[in-house]
This record gives C-alpha cells, sequence and structure tokens, in this order.
C-alpha cells in the first residue's frame, strides 16, 4: 500500500512522509526491513518515483545502508543515493 501511497506525493507529504521516514530508527529489525523493502522498491522499478531526489529519502538510504541488520542493509545495497538533491518544500520542515 505504501508503494502506491508515495505516488501521490501531496497526500504522502502531508500524512506519511514524517513518520514513514523516522522508521530508520525503529528497534524492531523487520520494521527497517520493510521500509528497506519499500524505498528499495521505489528506487529501483519506479525509476521515475516521487522521492527519488528527495533529501530525505537519501539521507534514509544512506543511513540503511549502514544498518546493523544485514537484511536490511542487502535491500538498499544496490541504491545509489544522490549526494546533493535539489531542495523542495518539505512537510517535515511545516
Amino acid at each position: 500500500m505504501c508503494k502506491n501511497v508515495m505516488m501521490n506525493k501531496e497526500i504522502f507529504d502531508k500524512y506519511f512522509k514524517k513518520d514513514f521516514i523516522s522508521l530508520i530508527k525503529d528497534k524492531v529489525a523487520v520494521v527497517r526491513v520493510q521500509m528497506a523493502k519499500t524505498i528499495s522498491h521505489h528506487f529501483l522499478v519506479e525509476l521515475n518515483g516521487t522521492y527519488v531526489d528527495d533529501q530525505d529519502f537519501n539521507d534514509a538510504v544512506r543511513i540503511l545502508q549502514k544498518d546493523r541488520s544485514n537484511d536490511v542493509r542487502l535491500l538498499v545495497r544496490d541504491i545509489i543515493p544522490k549526494t546533493s538533491v535539489p531542495q523542495t518544500k518539505s512537510a517535515t520542515s511545516e
């Protein structure tokens, strides 16, 4: 479901983005695995995904690539996060 909602940037930014990004800090590995699966799909399958150029998502990829869980790291290993992306109005800055 999250994959489909992410394609609607206005709704995802308003209701889900901040909480979704916060999952990178979740203590439960399975939660981080699911997040990594969603982000991996978005970056590698949905090549024109809404958040491929988003700074928060690229930062999240970097963090997940250093996760203590090998399963999480494996899911995001093929994503090359952008080092600097154009700044856009972020839902987290409201």
